[in-house]
């Protein structure tokens, strides 16, 4: 099921081995109020998308008599997004989101159905590092919501940024460039995003990105891409505590709260181990 297809999104559906017509498309438009309000100068504030997905996929559900609604959200996503503060921009992705809808569902609509994340005990660096072994992937993918529209990666936002540096310990520095168009690690410009995802501003981006702790796992870990040059931000990274700070970080491959059937999990353990 896709909201609003776009060439990136039906591009890894074709690769996955999904003809057009298994794919449920749904059309999402936007009130001309809103619009009307927003050349008055007023903002429109944020769409939690994955709560709205979250009941449009009930009906999908009902419609297909397909129990099992499976999303892709990560562990992740459970972090704060303001220090201190229970504040979290990826709330509707969270694990707090996904047991209260669940609870909502099973109380007050039905049993039949099953909304879960199947990705719920995967971190971001997890999840890239099983990503960097599908190079079918590679041209087609993106995750940029700037150039979302035209299906770009517009290079200057947090959100480039952060998918560059978690996917950069599993993909050489040559390949990651040919998928950006440059290498996002050795942009000056993106300081302040790049303090942002490392923990040395108050919030993290008001984006979808993973933790603090994974960003500096990952670009301690992508050093070793670079024995002659340090990037600019690899540099700077280099030459701080926090390079310390991440010799004593661990990773899990498989932790966490989640819904997974005994079925799900020993899937899903059969792609990480």
């Amino acid at each position: 099921m896709i909201i609003n297809p776009r060439r990136a999104t039906l591009g890894c559906s074709r690769l996955a081995g999904f003809s057009r017509d298994e794919i449920i498309e749904i059309q999402r438009l936007i009130e001309p109020q809103i619009l009307k309000l927003n050349e008055q100068g007023f903002l429109n504030g944020h769409t939690p998308f994955s709560a709205m997905l979250a009941i449009v996929t009930l009906l999908i559900s009902a419609g297909t008599k397909l129990k099992h609604i499976a999303l892709s959200n990560e562990s992740s996503a459970n972090e704060a997004t303001i220090k201190s503060s229970s504040v979290n921009h990826q709330y509707s992705k969270s694990i707090e989101f996904e047991r209260d809808f669940r609870h909502y569902v099973n109380q007050y609509i039905s049993v039949d159905f099953n909304y879960f994340s199947f990705l719920r005990p995967l971190s971001e660096l997890t999840i890239a590092k099983l990503f960097a072994n599908k190079p079918k992937y590679f041209s087609v993918f993106e995750s940029c919501n700037v150039g979302s529209k035209t299906d770009i990666w517009c290079c200057k936002c947090s959100k480039c940024l952060f998918t560059f540096i978690i996917l950069s310990p599993f993909i050489q520095p040559n390949q990651l460039e040919k998928i950006f168009g440059e290498n996002l690690l050795d942009k000056q410009i993106l300081q302040t995003e790049y303090q942002q995802l490392i923990g040395l501003k108050d919030n993290k981006p008001f984006e979808c990105v993973g933790t603090q702790n994974e960003v500096k796992l990952a670009l301690k870990m992508a050093l070793t891409h670079y024995p002659d040059r340090h990037p600019y931000l690899l540099e700077n990274f280099n030459n701080t505590e926090l390079f310390k700070e991440s010799l004593t970080i661990t990773q899990q491959d498989f932790t966490g709260e989640n819904f997974l059937t005994i079925d799900f999990e020993r899937l899903l353990k059969c792609n990480i181990y």
